[in-house]
């Protein structure tokens, strides 16, 4: 049996035909739901490559195809494409036994239309909410404004009708996108086997060294405010912030560390293979940033506790439920992050990271595994059921 999987992500698709992540989502995720399903297909968007770049990981693989959809880039696009993509977004629901949704984004807008006309068993895999996304304008512009409200209501109706939903937090999208008989599973998506932890860390005083783990293609992540406030800091005690990702915005960012006199300050080490690479990075950091306007359960930031590295975040999305609320921030403020930034000391960190760490030991592949295996059987059975 297969199962057909809706993602977001862009992926790249060599003169081969192989598809390839710079990022996460590589063939070792998808995988996973080969413990159920004998075939898995993803459908998503694939830019087109003449070699893949070092550095990038293979997404297809045994058991594991992928299916390109109609390409475009932010809400113009897609409603020029609409034609086109709507065809094969219809096809593609009718070709499927089941159905898993991982997106939070105006795609769904096609494939719910299609659902209308061709209904089939599906499951949500609620990974974001697009609520803070689009009508805060972080994504789509203007036209992103328009999108939200709309693209709220019908994630909500997908959630509310699917057979199931996993989501990604424990209570934050749960409330917000409510399934109608509570058939739901709260299993993050982060992937941490023993390789990824390490309890014992020690701190000093000195420079205070941040890193930031993000996509810089669109400004939800907040890069500008970590940088406002490390130019804030620097004029008081010494620190550093490294940032691991890329992206259009990247060059905007690295000017704007330059006009404000902090650009030895501020390293940008553009993409990083996802695990250990990006945890040697983590490891010679003292503290880890996140200061998104928009987020789900952001696995960057588990992977960051599951070394032991002490966290000051942003309160959006699923947040809360990791980190004490004395190391949440509000979203924009650079005077707040900063003033958190000067105050700490190595005494607080060596207890953040403590804590921290016995947090993502939550979050361990040994637990969510089991957990997954029995949301992947729910969804065979359920895809059975329905013929």
């Amino acid at each position: 049996m297969e199962v057909t999987i809706v993602n977001d992500h862009r992926f790249h698709m060599d003169a081969q035909g192989r598809i390839w992540t710079s990022t996460n989502h590589d063939y070792s995720f998808w995988q996973r739901y080969l413990v159920a399903f004998g075939k898995v297909n993803v459908t998503a968007r694939c830019d087109q490559v003449g070699q893949p770049q070092p550095g990038w990981l293979r997404a297809d693989g045994p058991g594991v195809s992928f299916t390109p959809l109609v390409k475009y880039i932010g809400p113009q696009q897609f409603l020029q494409k609409l034609p086109a993509l709507f065809i094969q977004v219809l096809g593609n629901v009718r070709r499927s036994r089941m159905l898993v949704f991982r997106s939070t984004s105006i795609l769904l807008f096609a494939y719910y239309a299609a659902l209308q006309l061709s209904p089939r068993p599906y499951a949500m895999e609620l990974i974001g909410d697009p609520d803070d996304l689009f009508q805060r304008g972080q994504v789509g512009g203007r036209l992103g404004k328009v999108f939200g409200p709309a693209l709220v209501w019908v994630m909500r109706q997908l959630a509310w009708n699917s057979r199931g939903n996993l989501y990604v937090t424990r209570h934050f999208l749960q409330q917000k996108y409510p399934h109608r008989f509570k058939r739901e599973f709260g299993i993050s998506d982060v992937m941490l086997d023993t390789g990824a932890f390490s309890e014992h860390r020690s701190f000093h005083q000195g420079t205070l060294s941040c890193i930031m783990v993000g996509n810089l293609a669109q400004p939800y992540k907040g890069v500008d405010v970590a940088i406002h406030a490390v130019h804030k800091v620097s004029r008081h005690r010494p620190i550093r912030l490294t940032i691991i990702g890329d992206g259009q915005l990247r060059a905007g960012y690295e000017q704007l560390a330059r006009d404000l006199g902090i650009a030895e300050q501020v390293h940008f080490l553009g993409s990083v293979p996802s695990g250990q690479g990006v945890r040697h990075h983590m490891q010679q950091a003292d503290l880890f940033l996140m200061t998104s306007r928009a987020e789900g359960l952001p696995r960057a930031m588990l992977e960051a506790m599951a070394v032991g590295l002490p966290v000051i975040s942003t309160a959006v999305g699923g947040i809360p439920e990791l980190i004490d609320d004395r190391y949440l921030t509000d979203m924009d403020d650079a005077d707040q992050l900063a003033a958190q930034l000067l105050l700490v000391t190595p005494e607080e960190l060596q207890a953040m990271s403590q804590q921290n760490y016995k947090k993502a030991l939550e979050y361990g592949d040994a637990l969510l595994d089991r957990q997954r295996l029995t949301y992947f059987t729910f969804l065979r059975t359920e895809a059975q059921a329905a013929g």
